[in-house]
Order: C-alpha cells, then sequence, then structure tokens
C-alpha cells in the first residue's frame, strides 16, 4: 500500500505530479514591467509638497483643513506617480520627485453619497 506525501513534506527536488501541475502558479499575471496607464479627472489644486520635510511638517493640518473628505482626493509627484503612504514620500525625495501634488478627485458621485 502506497501512501501519497502531502505536497508541504515534499522535498525540494521531488517530481510534482502532472495532477497538480495545472494548479500551480509559476510567475506574476501581469509582467512586472507592464504599465497601465490611467486618465483621471481632478476638480482643483488643493494644496502642494516641496519636500518631505514639509510633508512632515504640514501634511495633517493641510489635509484636516482642505475642505475635502478623505477618498476625495490624490496626490502625485512630479513624474505622475500616486502617492499614498510615508514610502512613497520617501521615494520622491531620493528621486527629487517634488513637488507632490494633491488634488481633488473629480467624480460622477452626489457629494455625501
Amino acid at each position: 500500500m502506497t501512501t501519497e506525501v502531502p505536497d508541504t513534506h515534499r522535498p525540494m527536488n521531488a517530481e510534482v505530479p502532472l495532477a497538480l501541475k495545472s494548479n500551480l502558479v509559476l510567475g506574476p499575471v501581469v509582467p512586472e514591467r507592464e504599465e497601465l496607464r490611467l486618465s483621471i479627472k481632478v476638480k482643483r489644486e488643493l494644496f502642494r509638497f516641496r519636500s518631505q520635510q514639509e510633508w512632515v511638517n504640514k501634511a495633517k493640518s493641510w489635509y484636516a483643513n482642505c475642505g475635502v473628505r478623505q477618498g476625495f482626493y490624490i496626490a502625485v509627484d512630479a513624474q505622475g506617480h500616486v502617492i499614498h503612504m510615508g514610502k512613497c514620500f520617501m521615494a520622491a525625495t531620493e528621486r527629487n520627485l517634488y513637488p507632490v501634488v494633491v488634488y481633488e478627485l473629480q467624480t460622477n458621485w452626489l457629494e455625501g453619497a
């Protein structure tokens, strides 16, 4: 009698049964270098950060007092990359991609929806 060994216990060089090969994901679905571009409509510029230090010092108050609810604005660096977390601001600093401009998004939704 032969007992099937679970895949998690197979040696690294063990052959994978053909029935299981069809379920394996061998790489990313979308090639890493493929770039997707979108058009985004904006209403107006709200403010801009000229450096990471200005973002550190001013972001909380500028976002809180801009009159636009969270989720209805977008930040974009000088090359058009979306900036959505502190790590992005650090990358913009390293690559000299300031200013980072914050825009109010133009939406098709009713205000408050």
